[in-house]
C-alpha cells in the first residue's frame, strides 16, 4: 500500500459488484428486518466492542482488503495491557514488523508524516536499548526478557508516535469504512441471521421512527400520552410509504397498513392490520369537529357504539383528576330527537388554540417526554350477533398542531389501575387510533380533510378479504352517511358540544403544540 495516501485504501470495486442484492431473495421476515435498520443509529465503538459485529465488520474488510487496520487496533490494545516495560517493548516490536515494515502484507496506509515518525521513534528506541543490553546479547530485537534493560520513560516517545497512527486509523474507520460496512451485504447478511432483539443490542432506535412507533404499541397498559407518542401517530397516519389504497373515489379513499401490528404484549399474536379512511368534506375544521365530538350525536348516529363513560381524566402533570362521578350516556336518543337551537354566535376553535408568532418557540422546546391532558373513557360496541360485544378503555387526548395546521385525536388502549371493569356480556379489545382535522381549500373556498385511523384488536381472527371487504364498505358510506348526520344536526356545527367526551377539555389543557 502507498504510504503517502491520506485515507484508507479500500477496493473501490465492491460498492459496484457486492452490494446489489435484491430485498426479494430475502424472506418476509427479513425484510422487515432490513427495512427497520433505516430507523436504527449504530455506535462504531458498540460495534467493536461485541464479538460478533466486530467479526463481521473484520470479514468485510477482508472483502474490501483493508484488514490490517482493525488488526492494528486489536494489537495496540494488546500492547496497552502489557504492565511490564520489557513486555510491551516485545509487543512494538511485533506491532513494527507487521504494520510498519515496508514488505509486511499488512502495512498500514498512513500519511507519510505519521509512518516517519513512528519509524524514527522505533529505531531511535531500538538503539537505545541495544546500548543498554548487555554486550553478550547480539541484538536487541531478539533478546529474551531477561537480557532487555528498559524502562517505561524509555517508551515515552514511541507510544506517542503508536497513539497517533492510532487516532488516525480509528477517525478514518469510524468516518469510511464503518458507514460502507452498514450499506453492505454483509451486514445485511449478518443482521438476516439475528433477532430483533439483537438488533436493539447493538443499535439505538432513533426518536420518532418507525420502529419506535412499533415498539410503542406494546404498551397498552399505560393511561399517559406524551407529545412524542402523539407525534409517531400522526407521523404514521400521513406517510403514505405505509399503506396501500383499497379504494378510491371522488374524495374519499380507503386504505389498509402495508405490514400487520401487534397491540400488546402477547408474542404469540399474529397482528393485525390498520385501516385508514380519508374524505374531504364541505365544510370547515370546525364545524366538522363540532359534529364528530358530539357524544350524543355520536351514539345516536353510530350505528356499533353502545355508549361512553368517562371514567378518569389526567391533566399534564400526571395526577388523576374525578371531579364528579363518572357519567355514562346511552344511544337511546335518535337524531330526530335531538334538541336544536339556533347559534348566538358562530364558534371558532381554530382562534382560541392556533399558536402566534411569539409562543411558536416555547412551543418548540416542549420535550416529547411531556404528558399530555387526557381523558380515559370506557366505550361498549354492539357487533352482529353471535358475536359478543367489544369493550374498549381509551385514554385520548387532543391538540393542535401549528407545523401542518391540524387538529389531532390521539386515542389508545390503557388500564385505569383503580378502575374496576364490570362488562360481563362483551370482550375487551385494544384500539390505536386517531381522527384528524386538517383545512383545505376546494374552489377557493375551505374545506375539511378528515382523516381516520382505526388500529383494533378484536382479539379474534378475521381472513384478509373480510377486513379487506369491512375496509372498503366503511369508506364507500363513510361520506354519504356523515352527510346525511350533518343535515340533520346542522344547527350544532356552529357551537362547540356540551359533551365531547372530554376531547375539548383536552385541547383547552393541552393547546397548540409543535408536532
Amino acid at each position: 500500500m502507498s504510504a503517502t495516501t491520506s485515507t484508507l485504501a479500500v477496493d473501490k470495486s465492491f460498492s459496484a459488484t457486492t452490494t446489489n442484492i435484491p430485498l426479494s431473495t430475502y424472506t418476509t421476515e427479513q425484510q422487515k428486518l432490513l427495512l427497520s435498520l433505516r430507523d436504527y443509529c449504530f455506535s462504531y465503538e458498540a460495534f467493536l466492542d461485541e464479538p460478533e459485529t466486530k467479526q463481521a465488520l473484520l470479514q468485510f474488510m477482508k472483502i474490501i482488503h483493508c484488514e490490517e487496520s482493525i488488526m492494528f487496533l486489536d494489537q495496540v490494545n494488546e500492547y496497552y495491557r502489557k504492565r511490564s516495560a520489557a513486555n510491551k517493548w516485545n509487543a512494538l516490536q511485533q506491532i513494527f514488523i507487521t504494520f510498519f515494515s515496508g514488505n509486511s502484507v499488512h502495512e498500514l496506509n498512513l500519511p507519510q508524516r505519521s509512518r516517519e515518525v513512528m519509524e524514527q521513534s522505533f529505531m531511535d528506541l531500538n538503539d537505545k536499548i541495544t546500548l543498554k543490553t548487555p554486550t553478550n546479547s547480539s541484538n536487541a530485537s531478539n533478546s529474551t526478557l531477561q537480557q532487555v534493560n528498559i524502562d517505561s520513560s524509555d517508551l515515552q516517545e514511541c507510544e506517542e508516535a503508536l497513539k497517533k497512527a492510532e487516532s488516525y486509523i480509528l477517525v478514518n474507520m469510524k468516518e469510511h469504512v464503518f458507514p460502507m460496512f452498514l450499506e453492505s451485504d454483509t451486514f445485511k447478511q449478518f443482521v438476516c441471521k439475528k433477532s430483533k432483539q439483537f438488533l436493539n443490542q447493538i443499535g439505538t432506535v432513533r426518536n420518532l421512527s418507525h420502529s419506535c412507533f412499533v415498539e410503542s404499541l406494546m404498551d397498552m397498559k399505560s393511561c399517559e400520552i406524551t407529545v412524542d407518542q402523539i407525534k409517531m401517530i400522526k407521523q404514521h397516519v400521513l406517510e403514505e410509504k405505509f399503506w396501500d389504497c383499497i379504494y378510491s373515489k371522488d374524495t374519499c379513499f380507503a386504505f389498509l397498513s402495508s405490514n400487520k401490528y401487534i397491540l400488546g404484549e402477547e408474542e404469540s399474536k399474529k397482528g393485525i392490520y390498520f385501516a385508514k379512511s380519508q374524505v374531504i368534506f364541505p365544510y370547515t375544521v370546525e364545524q366538522m369537529m363540532n359534529i364528530m365530538t358530539n357524544t350524543t350525536i355520536r351514539l345516536a348516529s353510530d350505528k356499533n357504539l353502545d355508549s361512553i363513560k368517562i371514567v378518569g381524566y389526567l391533566n399534564k402533570s400526571g395526577g388523576d383528576l374525578l371531579s364528579s362521578p363518572p357519567k355514562k350516556y346511552k344511544s337511546s336518543e335518535s337524531l330526530s330527537s335531538l334538541n336544536h337551537s339556533p347559534p348566538a354566535s358562530p364558534h371558532s376553535t381554530h382562534s382560541n388554540h392556533s399558536a402566534s408568532s411569539d409562543s411558536l418557540l416555547s412551543l418548540n422546546k416542549l420535550s416529547g417526554k411531556t404528558r399530555l391532558a387526557t381523558v380515559l373513557t370506557h366505550e361498549v360496541y354492539k357487533l352482529v350477533w353471535p358475536v359478543k360485544n367489544r369493550y374498549y378503555v381509551l385514554a385520548q387526548s387532543m391538540v393542535y398542531d401549528t407545523t401542518d395546521k391540524l387538529y389531532i385525536v390521539a386515542k389508545k388502549s390503557c388500564e385505569p389501575p383503580n378502575y374496576k371493569l364490570s362488562e360481563k356480556d362483551a370482550i375487551k379489545a385494544l384500539d390505536i387510533g386517531a381522527w384528524i382535522f386538517m383545512p383545505v381549500m376546494v374552489d377557493g373556498k375551505e374545506h375539511c380533510k378528515y382523516i381516520e385511523l382505526i388500529g383494533t384488536d378484536l382479539r379474534g381472527s378475521l381472513p384478509n378479504f373480510i377486513v379487506h371487504k369491512i375496509v372498503k364498505t366503511r369508506a364507500k358510506n363513510f361520506f354519504r352517511e356523515t352527510m346525511k348526520v350533518i343535515k340533520q344536526t346542522k344547527c350544532d356545527m356552529y357551537t362547540r358540544p356540551a359533551n365531547s367526551s372530554g376531547y375539548f377539555e383536552t385541547l383547552d389543557e393541552n393547546g397548540s403544540i409543535a408536532l
